[in-house]
């Protein structure tokens, strides 16, 4: 009995003895500075400890730490956003500053302003490219006189620079650049409404589509797509004729320093006049042979500037309707030109003489049948072309056949 009352206070005494030394152990552990130190309000209501996730000083600072990390992170972020949308931006304003889309409407007196910024070099709104002898000066001098700015001649220029400039045909102008061309054309004024109405009136430009196009697009402003073209196009056997008349009448009126190359091409070797049908058969014929001299082959050069330009830029005429109605070209050119032009369009440039050419001579015949067999083909071409590829409204719908003047 006294043995099982000493080994029951023994086991009370070592129980006591055992929860004094835990709690020693813990005053000692929350006074300490030990990192497994329990703060008093990390301890639950029931003395437990708590949950040192989230609350432990080292994942508290590490947090912090992170969150000023994220918000050092999150402005360069938002600057490279405020850097790539500024990139982008002025992109598309550069792109739409130089993009060749532009707007394809018509411009007009009343309507048309170019928008062009101080890098653009303003060139002609319009350009009547040819054909040669079929017309072009009684419509530049209709346009002229109705409001069109004409180019500037300059000293040592001849005075029918007035009308047609030669800057895409003859080689050295058109090396002398593009601001060379855009002087021709400048005046005191600055108001872009009066440069809408702007015209040069190269016969010869028909063969070079690629060099206005280059041209234009260098000047910029979207004007590769805003220039407005005019072609007439004349029987091809009756333009021969025009232009052979044309030089002999130069040739007999002209002093010799007056006169070109291009212009002495009808005069022998003892400097008389050749004839009209040595005149085809020693120059005309040879001269349709050679790449660089083909501007009387319509189809193939028309080709070139339905694929640089868009249809609706370009406006294709009848030389017949100039000399029988010359009333309804001028409508058709007051409609694609979007403006009333005042006066009225003559038939034709003429020049009188007694030495004119009316029609061949019998001699003739060998002359006339060897251009016939060229040209024949060659209009077909051109007459599916046109059909393949029409005009605006105004244009006329099919194209007319040409009339072989010298059909018996």
């Amino acid at each position: 009995m006294q043995a099982a009352v000493r080994r029951s206070n023994s086991v009370i005494s070592m129980k006591n003895s055992g929860s004094s030394s835990m709690e020693k152990e813990s005053l000692i552990s929350i006074g300490s500075g030990s990192e497994h130190s329990q703060s008093p309000r990390s301890l639950s209501p029931l003395g437990a400890p708590r949950n040192n996730g989230f609350f432990h000083p080292k994942r508290k600072r590490l947090m912090k730490n992170l969150a000023r990390h994220a918000q050092t992170k999150g402005r360069v972020i938002l600057l490279t956003l405020i850097m790539i949308v500024g990139l982008f931006t002025f992109q598309i304003v550069d792109k739409m500053d130089n993009s060749s889309t532009v707007d394809q409407s018509f411009f007009s007196m009343s309507t048309f302003t170019p928008q062009l910024s101080s890098q653009v070099v303003r060139l002609p709104t319009v350009q009547l490219i040819g054909a040669q002898k079929a017309g072009t000066t009684a419509i530049a001098t209709w346009l002229y006189n109705g409001g069109f700015r004409r180019p500037k001649v300059f000293d040592g220029e001849p005075h029918h620079y007035r009308k047609e400039v030669h800057f895409f045909d003859l080689e050295w102008r058109y090396k002398q650049g593009i601001h060379f061309y855009a002087d021709r054309f400048k005046n005191s004024t600055h108001n872009l409404q009066e440069f809408s109405l702007t015209l040069d009136a190269t016969p010869n430009t028909l063969p070079f589509a690629e060099r206005v196009r280059t041209t234009y697009e260098a000047a910029g402003g979207g004007q590769a797509h805003t220039v407005k073209i005019i072609v007439i196009l004349r029987e091809p056997i009756s333009r021969e004729l025009s232009l052979y008349n044309h030089l002999a009448f130069a040739c007999r009126n002209f002093a010799p320093n007056e006169r070109t190359t291009w212009h002495n091409q009808v005069v022998n070797e003892d400097g008389s006049i050749m004839s009209f049908d040595d005149f085809i058969l020693q120059k005309s014929v040879p001269s349709l042979e050679r790449e660089s001299d083909q501007d009387r082959l319509y189809a193939k050069h028309l080709q070139k500037w339905f694929k640089l330009f868009d249809r609706g830029q370009i406006l294709i005429l009848s030389y017949d309707e100039l000399q029988n109605q010359p009333k309804q070209l001028q409508e058709r050119l007051e409609t694609f030109l979007g403006c009333k032009i005042p006066g009225e369009l003559p038939r034709s440039n003429s020049k009188d003489s007694e030495h004119k050419v009316l029609l061949p001579t019998p001699a003739a015949s060998k002359a006339i049948e060897t251009l016939r067999g060229i040209f024949t083909p060659l209009n077909e071409e051109l007459y599916e072309l046109l059909e393949s590829n029409p005009g605006q409204n105004m244009e006329q719908r099919p194209f007319p056949r040409f009339e072989d003047s010298f059909a018996e």
